[in-house]
């Protein structure tokens, strides 16, 4: 069993799961000219990790985990203003998921809190949502849902609450950029 999960994650395509960053990758949400604008500038707030295997277990799940912390902490050699606010995990491709690999995925949670990252969720089957759930992985915040039933509808959700913030606080550095243009 040993020798197993070694070979398996030593050539499972989780390992070579790569971020794909806000400013590669937009939801297919239309929006006018100035919100194009601004999430040209804004899509280095979010991330998307997609989960590339139909069923995750512990193995899996913890070099999901070595790939959030290394992500984590790349974030925070970048610019404050740069750094990732909200991370999607798509997993589409996700079908099932073992006990352990759900309490893999709390730590990820508690990690990306402390970075003061926001965990959105897009395409949990049931099952799937039910193990997070039974381990107390936070699926809400304030009440507010961050399950999406697609990648594009939690990636529409991550793009809104970004123009959002920035329209609440009025983010300098993107009302000069925007309005260079």
């Amino acid at each position: 069993l040993i020798a197993f999960v070694i070979q398996f994650a030593r050539h499972s395509a989780i390992s070579s799961l790569t971020a794909i960053s806000g400013e590669a990758h937009c939801s297919s949400a239309i929006r006018s000219a100035t919100q194009e604008t601004k999430l040209g500038v804004l899509g280095v707030w979010y991330t998307i990790l997609k989960c590339p295997v139909s069923y995750i277990f512990f193995g899996t799940a913890s070099i999901l985990y070595r790939n959030c912390v290394k992500h984590v902490d790349d974030n925070c050699l970048r610019k404050r203003s740069e750094r990732t606010k909200m991370l999607i995990f798509d997993m589409t491709d996700v079908k099932s998921m073992d006990a352990t690999a759900g309490t893999v995925f709390l730590k990820v949670h508690r990690l990306c809190a402390k970075a003061n990252i926001c965990l959105v969720w897009a395409a949990l089957v049931p099952s799937v949502r039910e193990q997070l759930e039974l381990v107390g992985v936070p699926l809400t915040v304030n009440d507010e849902e961050l399950v999406f039933a697609s990648l594009d509808k939690a990636e529409k959700y991550v793009e809104d609450q970004l123009l959002a913030r920035v329209h609440q606080v009025g983010y300098p550095l993107v009302a000069s950029l925007c309005c260079a243009c």
